[in-house]
């Protein structure tokens, strides 16, 4: 994978972050997970500023950030492309699907198989069928159209 897809390959990067006197020198967390929906709550809970983290995506990674912990997601990470019935992925815990609307669904175990190599969609019905509802759960509250023309139009 690459950029703009949603394969380790595109999507697992390395995250620096320098702050001298709060974050450790030279120490590597390689057991979190985190995203770029995650800074907002991140940064708002270390300059103190309030808001409802249930009103975003992301979770609030201090712990991670200031190398007190590894940091364990309890909300999802989706991704899908702007395109119209693109296919959507979605990743909880070491699982993650890819929901290909031309073809076969991908299902992977991601800690033991980072490379996304062996397809375990068929080996995992149960998996398969949660990570899905919940996909297309997510896929159906997104907004039908993406361009500022349709929403001016209307």
């Amino acid at each position: 994978g690459g950029k703009h897809g949603p394969y380790e390959g595109g999507v697992r990067i390395p995250f620096i972050v320098r702050w001298p006197g709060h974050i450790p020198v030279g120490r590597v967390d390689e057991k979190s997970v985190l995203s770029a929906t995650d800074w907002l709550p991140t940064l708002c809970a270390l300059t103190g500023t309030k808001i409802n983290v249930a009103d975003f995506d992301g979770e609030d990674t201090t712990a991670a950030w200031l190398g007190q912990s590894a940091h364990v997601r309890t909300k999802p990470l989706l991704w899908k492309t702007s395109a119209p019935n693109s296919p959507g992925s979605i990743r909880i815990g070491d699982w993650k699907l890819h929901d290909q609307r031309r073809g076969e669904a991908e299902l992977y175990n991601v800690v033991a198989d980072p490379g996304e190599l062996t397809n375990l969609a068929n080996k995992e019905p149960a998996k398969m069928k949660a990570l899905s509802a919940k996909l297309n759960t997510w896929v159906a509250s997104l907004p039908k159209t993406t361009s500022k023309a349709d929403e001016t139009d209307k």
